[in-house]
């Protein structure tokens, strides 16, 4: 069968942030002083303080029945590295199809309000045949969120028909057996990192934290951190919020370091559902050409700057901004 779906090529970029930016051999020891928790040492938390308890569970369940397409949830278990949505796909149909979920072209996976990069698979399913395929969650991806355990699971899947496009589901969404008791109101993200605990757990230093830094319309920037990765690599997260009713395309570009353009056009993008948050990620060590030996890496950096941008759906500009970090 031709395949149709395209992959998502950037699904782990948050993971690589936990165990360093990717500086290989270390870039020296970061200098930021971190101003956002409280006064409490980093050096008391340790891993046990995120108080992970990813163990929630479903009970099976028919989450897609129309138009000859089947999808039923069997179970969620867990490795020590990903939870793991085991998903029974079924082709009641006269023809051969193939099921994408998490690709770039169709991507509506969501764990806890937050879109994110897990869950990816392609699988063809014969006429009248069914597959059993598993949808993986990196729980370093879900930890970094500020996530202790999975109340809700949101995913989409698109299925086709050699060149076309057969059917699509939208967003389906999965309650877990942790609903009624996991909290899902405020901002998980922002209370994990202001508390100090992630920072201290993955050894990193905020050097800067802003909140409520940009809005246009239903799309604004709620929380932006700069900070410095166990290797001395300098990173920047941006959480974004889509209040819209329609998914919206978003992405930093052009990124300035003190002044001077060190990348042109697109670094990072996010497709953030309606109602939910994302997160994108701004590597200066990857950014920047010969990271180690930049005045960067040896003076750290005053400023840091991109553009902030809106598309649409077929990747034409809505809107752009430019924001701008000073760090001093």
């Amino acid at each position: 069968m031709r395949k149709t779906c395209r992959v998502l090529v950037a699904v782990s970029a948050m993971c690589l942030l936990l165990s360093g930016c990717g500086a290989e051999g270390g870039a020296g020891s970061g200098s930021g002083k971190n101003t956002e928790t409280g006064g409490i040492s980093q050096s008391t938390y340790t891993k046990d303080d995120l108080d992970l308890n990813f163990s929630a569970t479903i009970d099976e369940t028919t989450i897609i029945d129309e138009n000859g397409i089947k999808v039923t949830a069997k179970g969620l278990t867990y490795s020590n590295y990903s939870a793991d949505l085991e998903l029974v796909l079924e082709n009641n149909t006269e023809d051969d199809h193939e099921f994408c979920c998490g690709t770039a072209g169709y991507g509506y996976n969501s764990i806890n309000g937050f879109s994110v990069g897990g869950g990816y698979f392609t699988q063809d399913v014969s006429a009248g045949g069914s597959e059993t395929v598993t949808a993986s969650f990196p729980l370093d991806e879900l930890t970094l969120l500020g996530f202790t355990d999975i109340a809700e699971i949101g995913i989409g899947i698109q299925v086709a028909d050699g060149m076309d496009v057969y059917y699509e589901s939208g967003e389906v969404m999965i309650r877990t057996s942790a609903a009624g008791s996991y909290d899902l109101s405020g901002n998980p993200f922002i209370a994990a990192m202001d508390g100090g605990i992630l920072p201290a757990v993955y050894e990193y230093t905020i050097n800067k934290s802003e909140k409520d830094v940009y809005k246009n319309g239903d799309i604004s920037i709620e929380s932006m951190y700069v900070y410095t990765n166990k290797s001395g690599a300098q990173c920047v997260m941006v959480q974004t919020y889509n209040a819209g009713s329609e998914k919206a395309y978003v992405n930093s570009r052009d990124i300035y370091v003190n002044g001077e353009e060190v990348y042109e056009g697109i670094w990072s993008s996010a497709g953030i559902l309606p109602g939910k948050r994302a997160i994108l990620t701004i590597d200066l060590s990857r950014v920047i050409d010969d990271y180690e030996e930049s005045d960067v890496t040896k003076k750290g950096a005053d400023s840091i700057a991109f553009t902030f941008r809106l598309n649409d759906e077929r990747g034409s500009e809505v809107w752009s901004e430019p924001i701008t970090i000073e760090m001093k």
